[in-house]
């Protein structure tokens, strides 16, 4: 056992943010920066299991299941693909992202932009997936999801925020039908939805130390580069921010 120099030292062990731990210890390392510790850390999977689902479907709401139409998406280790996310998050993009913090409350914005949170990218995956699936329009997944949310999903965190946004969206679009003769297709309104999921989730995993895993981050990477900076404002003005979910819903 190393002995003690009579002050506290700090740590010195590597964080999150690719920083050095500052917590004072008489005989460092702190505990969570032993080797074993940093060890466990490494080769654990971030996410245990998926969200239990309801085995008695809520009456009203479209059920997730059904569109899914795959297994519940899983963690796939990707350091190529972290690197390339934190070289993509720029502070332009992350004042892009920022933009969607006028369109959820903030305890759901906590739980995807704050380090000391643990969202839940799986289940953001499988909404955006859920959201794009060809049976989405024809179900009327935008207005019910607004209104009623998943049926046979838990009210978690990653719930709400896909109730918001599609709250938000059909808003927009029924604002915008009184200076349109025709009636808007909701398929691509839904792909924004889906879209905006995605770009959550890379920013909870980039913030919280789970990009190598980001289920969300590998979905955009596979279907080409992640968007620019300019993108990403545009897409989050593309919602009725003023008119988002009533906190209490």
């Amino acid at each position: 056992m190393a002995r003690t120099t009579g002050r506290a030292l700090p740590c010195g062990g590597p964080t999150l943010h690719h920083g050095r731990c500052r917590r004072r210890r008489l005989v460092p390392p702190c505990r969570d920066h032993t080797p074993h510790a940093l060890a466990r850390r490494a080769a654990a999977q971030p996410w245990s299991a998926p969200p239990t689902v309801l085995r008695t479907p809520r009456r009203r709401g479209v059920p997730l299941l059904p569109l899914l139409g795959s297994p519940w998406p899983s963690p796939a280790h990707s350091a190529a693909g972290a690197e390339h996310a934190r070289h993509w998050m720029t502070p332009r993009t992350r004042a892009a992202l920022d933009c969607f913090a006028s369109l959820v409350p903030a305890a759901q914005w906590n739980r995807v932009a704050s380090p000391r949170s643990r969202a839940d990218c799986p289940a953001l995956e499988a909404l955006a997936r859920a959201c794009e699936s060809p049976r989405a329009v024809a179900v009327g997944a935008l207005h019910r999801v607004a209104e009623h949310g998943f049926a046979d999903l838990p009210r978690t965190h990653e719930h709400r925020i896909a109730r918001t946004l599609a709250h938000a969206k059909e808003v927009q679009v029924s604002t915008r039908s009184f200076t349109r003769a025709d009636v808007e297709h909701p398929g691509p309104h839904l792909e924004d939805i889906a879209l905006s999921l995605r770009l959550l989730g890379v920013l909870a995993c980039l913030s919280q130390g789970r990009a190598p895993w980001c289920p969300c981050l590998h979905t955009l990477l596979r279907r080409g580069p992640l968007p620019a900076p300019c993108a990403v404002f545009s897409l989050a003005t593309r919602f009725a921010g003023s008119h988002g979910l009533d906190p209490t819903a």
